[in-house]
């Protein structure tokens, strides 16, 4: 019966992760928006801070997923391809500070 409740309870704590990475993923999307914003009004300097947070929350989001258990396997593939993505967005905010 123990042994039950110990496989619920990891269970629903994977599950809890994923949604944190979800969470992660789409604030970070959220944050791209922000810096397009600040070169927008001229301070490049908040933006660049705000890029090295993204840089940061996206290596930070890559290890929790390569983490053997941490989130469901099934769903490693699809979170690996949607930090893939945010990746790219940061990429191309920063290209625009850089201009």
């Amino acid at each position: 019966m123990a042994q039950i409740e110990t496989d619920r309870l990891l269970a629903e704590a994977t599950q809890t992760r994923l949604r944190s990475i979800q969470l992660q993923v789409s604030f970070g999307y959220t944050l791209c928006a922000t810096v397009e914003t600040e070169i927008g009004v001229g301070e490049l300097g908040v933006a660049k801070k705000l890029i090295q947070k993204l840089w940061h929350s996206a290596k930070t989001i890559g290890s929790h997923i390569d983490k053997p258990g941490r989130v469901p396997a099934d769903e490693v593939a699809r979170l690996h391809n949607e930090l893939a993505q945010l990746e790219a967005r940061i990429r191309s905010v920063e290209a625009q500070v850089s201009r």
